[in-house]
């Protein structure tokens, strides 16, 4: 009986294998579909984390005027997913056989980041404007929120939308999860996204919404226009420890245009928190280096 029962594990264990292998297989064979750009699979430039070299991060630029009608095409696909739990189910059997080998389906993340390529792309990208309406109007998991904001962005950038709809839903915060979406498709508008900073430095500076002033902070970093109205209302935005991480780094991307945050930020290097103290560090060398190379030579100062 022992013998019988030990077959019987061999036999299931060999299945279980070969449906690894076959699932590992047809993963491979999925990926072969996306197209090369200057020698590299698309997604590679499309995923910010995976540019581990500053050769990487280079050549994105590059990569971006290589995309040709074949990437349009693939990106418009992207903006389709849907979440797949017979893959997630593959995956994570895959994985506790043979480590990170399959990846878990993200929810949202390659849609958003096709949003933003075609974005990017300018007129090459006008063929997947109706996937991106579509796209749009996502309701498919919780983050297609945020894939409904990337769309829009894309589409403003595309000249198929105005940037007044989302300027407009700033003003309504009684539905946050819309109002969250108006301010991350600003967000993905960078620099044109200047009509919002007014609004969105007084909406820090008076509400007391903690969801509100957490994407506030966000956005005026990621955007990193009007340092006059945007560092005094982060300075003070540091005095709210939930969101005081998040300050120092929309600060530090403002480099010595916030240099008169010097002092606010130098006080936050004592923090209990350790990570905030690291941050502090980081926001410090970024803007006044050498306040910065003062206190590491002479830490009493």
């Amino acid at each position: 009986m022992r013998l019988l029962a030990l077959d019987h594990g061999a036999k299931r264990i060999g299945v279980l294998f070969g449906a690894v292998v076959l699932a590992l297989l047809l993963y491979v064979s999925f990926r072969t579909h996306e197209p090369v750009v200057n020698g590299k699979l698309i997604s590679f430039w499309l995923d910010a984390g995976r540019r581990g070299s500053s050769e990487a991060a280079e050549g994105v630029g590059s990569a971006y005027r290589a995309m040709d009608e074949e990437c349009v095409r693939w990106l418009a696909r992207e903006l389709e997913w849907k979440p797949n739990q017979i893959r997630d189910s593959v995956a994570s059997v895959a994985n506790h056989f043979f480590g990170d080998a399959m990846l878990r389906s993200t929810p949202g993340d390659r849609r958003i980041a096709a949003a933003v390529a075609l974005g990017n792309l300018g007129e090459r990208a006008l063929p997947a404007v109706p996937a991106l309406r579509k796209a749009a109007q996502a309701n498919v998991d919780p983050q297609s929120v945020w894939v409904r904001a990337a769309a829009t962005a894309a589409l403003i950038r595309l000249g198929q939308e105005t940037i007044q709809t989302s300027m407009a839903a700033l003003g309504d915060t009684s539905n946050l999860l819309k109002w969250r979406e108006a301010v991350f498709a600003l967000q993905g508008l960078g620099s044109n996204a200047a009509p919002a900073v007014p609004i969105l430095a007084g909406m820090l500076a008076s509400t007391n919404l903690l969801a509100v002033r957490y994407d506030a902070v966000r956005f005026l970093g990621a955007v990193g226009m009007r340092p006059d109205l945007s560092v005094p209302v982060l300075v003070n935005a540091l005095e709210e420890p939930r969101i005081r991480r998040s300050a120092l780094v929309s600060l530090s991307r403002f480099g010595r245009a916030a240099s008169n945050a010097t002092e606010a930020v130098v006080a936050c290097l004592t923090d209990t928190n350790a990570v905030i103290r690291v941050d502090a560090g980081r926001a410090l060398r970024a803007i006044n280096p050498e306040r910065a190379n003062l206190l590491t030579n002479n830490p009493a100062q």
